[in-house]
């Protein structure tokens, strides 16, 4: 992957080579890196964090191309992605949605107050801030569908077995799925001692 070409208006960005299993066997494929997360050109003094910004004031915005980056790093550079699917589904709907975010956050770091006057006087707290809880809302909706915890990335996503199928990350796919189930039978363990033994039965 061409990691020169975040924030460019070409979504060609190479390809990357996975590991997977299927039917027990780990099989290796490349992938196609397909991504939009196309950044505007410096907007200098009009930039909300124009002060703040430690980014060369030239060319595309230097924030939001290493916010991408930064993300993209972290999901593909630990091979997080063993599908074309999910590898189209991260650069076509959440790299546009995580820019989408940067921007927001540029904005809200730029607030004098988390709070707003309406046209009829009532003080409210920011709009910004709901368009923020949405648009990670719709992150978190997103990685869902694609067999993840529903959180955003932080290092290596916790993962889940989806719709009874193994979350299959590589060769880990069964090793993720018997530390599920572990952890569904300690639940169930706590619970049953926490029932009182005295005439109930359990099971």
């Amino acid at each position: 992957m061409n990691r020169d070409e975040h924030g460019s208006l070409n979504p060609d960005r190479g390809s990357v080579r996975v590991q997977r299993e299927v039917s027990g066997e780990v099989i290796t494929e490349e992938l196609l890196v397909k991504m939009w997360d196309a950044a505007p050109p410096c907007a200098l003094t009009r930039c909300p964090v124009y002060g703040m910004c430690e980014h060369p004031k030239i060319g595309r915005c230097g924030l939001q191309r290493q916010y991408v980056s930064s993300i993209t790093d972290v999901v593909i550079g630990k091979k997080l992605l063993v599908t074309q699917e999910q590898m189209l589904r991260f650069g076509m709907h959440l790299a546009p949605l995580y820019k989408m975010l940067c921007r927001f956050q540029m904005e809200e770091v730029a607030l004098e107050s988390v709070l707003s006057m309406t046209e009829k006087g009532n003080t409210i707290v920011h709009p910004l801030f709901r368009e923020i809880r949405e648009t990670l809302k719709t992150i978190d909706g997103i990685w869902a569908k694609m067999g993840f915890d529903g959180h955003a990335p932080k290092g290596e996503l916790p993962l889940r077995p989806h719709r009874g199928r193994t979350a299959a990350t590589g060769a880990r796919g069964n090793i993720v799925e018997a530390e599920f189930k572990a952890a569904q039978s300690r639940r169930a363990n706590r619970l049953v001692q926490r029932v009182p033994s005295a005439g109930v039965r359990v099971g």
